[in-house]
């Protein structure tokens, strides 16, 4: 089976196979935060992982590892740039299932969008693992809190700047995102399963944040937490999904999916109105204040489109083109007036939403709550 992140990509065949499996062993020199990589540290599952100690992964990332932990789980690293092969390997009860082996690091990216190609093999699996065993006795070492402040002493992000010169972009912002991204990782990771509804974690985690901030604190006479707990976080995601949860909010959200989608498959044929009607939807212009829907209502759609078209496709990573997105026009950005950071945070997870979330005050409000 070939693995290319466009006829198949690896996220899927990655949950398939996960489900499958009661134990998994990942050797990637490059990890991110991802939804992925958080279920698996909340499954019961064995989970061993072998990384490099590099950027992308930060100090910050590898502490939140190390603290979700424990026996089952295990993440060797090498702090150097020997290591270079991207294995995914599964078992089941001692039993060798099958691997993956190919070009792609366990980063966001890597598993969803970046042009990739991965083999799926059930032969010589015991030769793969030999080869993790290996890998783990030439690792620097295992994860721990002395070897994460090692790390510390040389890591160095890369600028973010040099990935689009023309637009003069604030690194605050896609800094920002990218941080915002990381959370919402977490809280996907941990709380997709609890997701009884057929539509998208993203979607209904929006309608989380809403509730819980409007009436469950109220409600359950709640204060923000001064630590990350899991376990609190999913009490409550399942306290929303049971009983506060209205039908009218998922009816609205599933006619909010099917116009998204139109969106993002129909965009430079659809008439202006719909264009129109997609902005009106975004919680940020119609809450606020009257210009802002005045202006949706009486701008030419070309920038509109523009905006979508370009946050929908252009290869940049999300946190770029968030920043490019609130960029003016004469700085080479796309800026449309009226439409701040939460409008722009919110439209990739409307039309996006297997892999980006609805970033406006409320997501940060929940993030910052749990502390995640």
């Amino acid at each position: 089976m070939i693995i290319d992140n466009e006829n198949l990509v690896l996220k899927d065949v990655l949950k398939d196979w996960i489900d499958k499996s009661d134990e998994v062993m990942i050797c990637s020199p490059f990890i991110t935060s991802n939804d992925i990589l958080f279920d698996l540290m909340e499954r019961k599952i064995k989970l061993t992982i072998i990384c490099r100690l590099s950027y992308p992964a930060s100090p910050d990332l590898f502490s939140k590892l190390l603290s979700f932990s424990n026996k089952d789980k295990s993440i060797f690293v090498f702090d150097d740039n020997s290591l270079h092969s991207k294995i995914y390997f599964f078992k089941k009860n001692d039993k060798r299932l099958a691997a993956i082996i190919g070009s792609s690091n366990f980063t966001d990216s890597g598993i969803y969008s970046n042009k990739e190609y991965n083999l799926l093999i059930t032969t010589e699996l015991d030769k793969v693992e030999d080869y993790f065993k290996h890998l783990i006795k030439e690792s620097f070492s295992k994860l721990d809190t002395p070897t994460i402040d090692y790390y510390k002493t040389f890591y160095k992000p890369i600028d973010s700047n040099d990935r689009y010169k023309r637009a003069k972009i604030s690194k605050k912002l896609s800094v920002d995102y990218y941080n915002t991204l990381e959370k919402f990782y977490i809280a996907k990771g941990f709380l997709e399963k609890e997701n009884t509804t057929d539509l998208p974690f993203t979607y209904i985690f929006d309608s989380f944040c809403h509730y819980f901030k409007v009436y469950m604190v109220k409600d359950y006479d709640l204060k923000e937490y001064n630590q990350f707990n899991k376990d609190e976080l999913k009490k409550y995601f399942k306290l929303f999904i049971s009983k506060y949860l209205t039908q009218d909010d998922l009816k609205w959200r599933s006619d909010r999916l099917i116009e998204s989608q139109n969106i993002r498959n129909n965009l430079h044929t659809l008439k202006s109105n719909d264009i129109k009607d997609f902005f009106l939807g975004i919680h940020s212009i119609v809450s606020g204040s009257g210009i802002r829907i005045q202006n949706i209502k009486t701008i030419d759609k070309t920038p509109l489109i523009d905006l979508l078209y370009f946050l929908i496709s252009s290869s940049l990573s999300m946190p770029h083109k968030y920043s490019i997105a609130l960029t003016a026009k004469d700085k080479n950005g796309l800026k449309v007036d009226y439409i701040g950071e939460s409008a722009v945070g919110e439209i990739p997870g409307w039309l996006i939403p297997e892999k980006y979330p609805i970033k406006n005050g409320k997501l940060h409000y929940i993030l910052d709550f749990f502390k995640i």
